[in-house]
């Protein structure tokens, strides 16, 4: 028997076997108690299944991807108007690192085949530190022949210290990485810019376009959004977590010197070590992640107001949450956007 979940804002269908053993286990977790600082909807004032239907747009359903211990890349799916539920995921890859070697992830991105009609080959792309080295890995899905092979490019040394990356380099249209990669330098404190350009397809070139101190302290980071990335104008805007627990915005032009600027959007409570943000409506899904209990959490934000931001929480994700890194993931590379002036 087989199961259809379908995702919000693709039109794509994902498949998965109801015999798949999902990344959330059958074993209860620490009852580590989430974040709960600012929220419009308390988990504990309302059944949770209320509070998961009413908390989420018709359709939305949060995507991620997540490395495992055994070196295996997964794509996590919440399970459709049930995010609750432990969620099924898609083996990417069965190993793209031998275990343990992979120090930071960054969010996994899929595109469609554009020589063939109908597309015949699936590609999902990926930037991580394996070994001390920046990679670019690709995997490859021919869905006539169901077959995967996966290729890994070196496109970088000496990133030991970097063990947060995220990935604004995916366009808002084209087929070729152009954009940035950033990254935290935990010896310097410094979060990084790297201009990407992908000039031959699964070649990705780096250049270092700067970097501001000040971050050292950083517990996590993903994008949170592109801000009109086909203006001159454009932003890209990360979402971090301190040691300390603080909730940062962190935005800057898309172009131009490298000028990061922090909002603080809580001060304290968000001790999460993983972030995954996919769009959701008109708003965004975040999935934050425990790795010390093994949990997800799931998130709403609608919109971004500096410390009067809404956060809704919907609740904790399945049970055990078991990947040892967890990054987003995005289906024909979908970049969580916003569109309007922030």
């Amino acid at each position: 028997m087989r199961r259809s979940v379908r995702r919000a804002g693709t039109g794509l269908v994902a498949t998965a076997l109801a015999a798949t053993v999902p990344l959330a286990g059958a074993m209860p977790g620490s009852a580590a108690a989430p974040a709960t600082t600012g929220l419009s909807r308390s988990a504990a004032a309302q059944p949770q299944s209320a509070v998961a239907a009413a908390a989420l747009p018709l359709g939305c359903q949060p995507l991620a991807s997540a490395l495992m211990p055994t070196g295996q890349l997964a794509e996590v799916i919440t399970v459709n108007e049930h995010p609750l539920r432990p969620p099924y995921w898609e083996d990417i890859y069965r190993s793209i690192a031998p275990a343990g070697s992979v120090t930071a992830l960054a969010s996994t991105s899929t595109q469609w085949d554009r020589v063939n009609y109908p597309p015949v080959y699936l590609y999902s792309r990926q930037f991580f530190v394996r070994s001390g080295a920046l990679y670019f890995g690709s995997t490859t899905y021919n869905t006539v022949k169901q077959t995967k092979s996966f290729t890994s490019r070196q496109v970088g040394s000496s990133w030991q210290p970097f063990r947060h990356l995220a990935d604004s380099s995916d366009p808002w249209t084209g087929y070729k990485k152009a954009g940035s990669l950033y990254g935290v330098n935990s010896n310097t404190g410094t979060l990084n810019r790297y201009r990407v350009s992908e000039q031959t397809w699964g070649k990705p070139v780096l250049t270092h376009t700067g970097s501001k101190t000040g971050f050292g302290s950083i517990r996590s980071l993903t994008l949170a959004y592109q801000y009109r990335p086909w203006a001159s104008d454009g932003q890209d805007a990360l979402l971090a977590t301190t040691s300390k627990g603080a909730l940062l915005l962190i935005t800057m032009p898309r172009t131009g010197s490298f000028a990061p600027r922090t909002t603080v959007l809580r001060s304290s409570t968000w001790y999460f070590d993983d972030l995954a943000v996919s769009n959701c409506g008109s708003g965004w899904a975040l999935i934050a992640v425990k790795k010390g209990v093994k949990q997800a959490h799931l998130y709403y934000i609608p919109a971004y107001n500096g410390s009067r931001t809404r956060f809704t929480y919907v609740g904790r994700i399945g049970t055990t949450w078991s990947a040892s890194r967890t990054a987003g993931f995005w289906s024909d590379a979908e970049v969580p956007l916003r569109q309007w002036n922030p």
